[in-house]
């Protein structure tokens, strides 16, 4: 509805400009809320860093139709000291980055999304990097449920050369990519 209204009726002073990102931000899922960290906020993010190692590979329950594994809320939620933190071997010796919400999408899928809503932010692009080393072949090729995109043709679809390279790397080895 906003990017239809969007459309038809140009913004043309700075304060509708300002309100038409906001909503066309907000249309795609990404808060842009410069006020201070809400209670949903603040529960949400405490909710995360409480997640035990014995629960750090379960699928938590939602408001809608999809579970999502603790590190995949994170990393769409744009939690990014959190999935720091849930990447550090130390803290989480039994993070499975293999496992996929029930939309069948891997955290290596959800990365991929932030990095091109983010316009290839260089932490986002440094956590990528981390997850794709951890992740296993069959989950760059798989589909999703929603979107019937793979990881692989999304970051195809970024034109980002070394990442294209690094993820047909992790798929073909040391052998000849075609």
């Amino acid at each position: 509805c906003n990017s239809n209204f969007w459309n038809r009726f140009a913004a043309t002073s700075e304060i509708a400009k300002s309100i038409k990102t906001e909503d066309l931000l907000k249309e795609q899922g990404i808060e842009t809320d410069n006020t201070p960290e809400s209670e949903s906020v603040k529960k949400s993010r405490e909710t995360l860093l409480n997640i035990s190692d014995k629960k750090i590979n379960t699928l938590l329950p939602t408001t809608h139709n999809v579970a999502y594994t603790p590190i995949s809320t994170a990393i769409f939620q744009g939690y990014f000291d959190i999935v720091e933190t849930y990447l550090d071997k130390n803290n989480y010796p039994s993070l499975n980055l293999n496992i996929p919400n029930t939309n069948n999408c891997y955290p290596i899928q959800e990365i991929i999304k932030q990095y091109i809503c983010r316009n290839k932010n260089e932490q986002v692009r440094k956590l990528l990097y981390e997850i794709l080393e951890r992740t296993e072949k069959k989950c760059l090729i798989t589909n999703t449920n929603r979107q019937k995109l793979s990881p692989l043709q999304e970051v195809m679809q970024t034109l980002d050369i070394e990442l294209n390279k690094a993820f047909l790397l992790k798929i073909f080895g040391n052998n000849k990519i075609p």
